[in-house]
């Protein structure tokens, strides 16, 4: 709950953290495929299918059961950040459509009986039994409706997200990458402060200077490992490392949250160093990476 000094979130802001949070998530093996979580990753769905064929042997339900406990740890992590995200959104404008997906996932048979424990149930059957087959391939089925849910759900942030940003996409393109910078730089000047204002601001009267020393570092901060991994995936699921500016936008802020950078600028001055970066590195990965 926020308290009374604080406050609340932006709805964009929820989702746009949610949507980072699914897409960091999605392991597709090839280009254009739906993907899996990777919460099921680790041979998981393989130990179960050969289960689900008949052909199961002791070794595979004791190596489902070794794997099961990374299975849970993940798939709890997903429906807590999908619950905080719906209480977060509750009652907030622009997002009912969103909100209303959230509730659809997090309100079915996933909420009532858990997908780890479905699991239990195959490794506690006998493998003897006529109905461990059945059971296997309906748990099975449960796994690849909940994974095509969460990731149409990363599909559908995506959406609700690119909309507020259009307009952020056209200030920034007309203007000049000397102006973003001097506009990033002037914010630095007035909101930084401790550590942050000793790095990026005393010393460096010229605000153009202060805002592109700014856009430099958050470029190699996104760029070393193993956030470089992060956009190398991207890159592969766009179909090649070229994104349109509103995806750019996106996938750029978002590493906001995930380390902190630059805590004290605003969301507005974070939206002008992505579009920077994008500016300069004509909205390509490979050339951001490299550059």
């Amino acid at each position: 709950m926020t308290g009374l000094n604080e406050t609340p979130q932006r709805a964009d802001d929820i989702i746009r953290e949610l949507g980072s949070f699914i897409r960091a998530r999605i392991h597709r093996p090839a280009a254009g495929d739906v993907g899996e979580l990777t919460c099921f990753g680790g041979g998981m769905l393989r130990s179960l299918k050969k289960i689900a064929s008949g052909s199961a042997k002791p070794e595979d339900r004791e190596r489902l059961q070794q794997q099961l406990a990374a299975t849970e740890r993940g798939l709890d992590e997903m429906m807590e950040r999908l619950r905080d995200a719906r209480d977060k959104l509750a009652g907030q404008a622009g997002a009912t459509e969103f909100a209303g997906c959230l509730d659809e996932l997090l309100n079915g048979s996933f909420e009532k009986t858990s997908i780890p424990e479905r699991i239990g149930e195959v490794i506690e059957t006998d493998l003897a039994s006529s109905d461990l087959p059945t059971l296997a391939q309906a748990v099975c089925r449960e796994i690849d409706v909940f994974n095509r849910l969460v990731i149409e759900l990363g599909r559908q942030a995506r959406k609700a997200e690119a909309h507020p940003l259009r307009s952020v996409v056209e200030r920034y393109q007309d203007c000049s990458v000397e102006a973003i910078y001097e506009f990033v730089g002037n914010d630095a000047d007035r909101f930084l402060t401790d550590g942050d204002r000793q790095r990026y601001v005393l010393g460096i009267p010229d605000p153009c200077e202060r805002g592109k020393r700014i856009v430099d570092e958050f470029g190699r901060r996104i760029c070393a490992p193993p956030k470089r991994a992060e956009l190398e995936v991207l890159a592969e699921l766009n179909g090649g490392p070229v994104l349109e500016p509103i995806a750019w936008l996106l996938a750029i802020t978002g590493f906001r949250f995930e380390f902190g950078i630059l805590s004290g600028l605003s969301i507005d001055d974070i939206d002008a160093v992505a579009m920077a970066l994008g500016r300069r590195c004509g909205w390509n990965l490979d050339k951001l990476c490299d550059w």
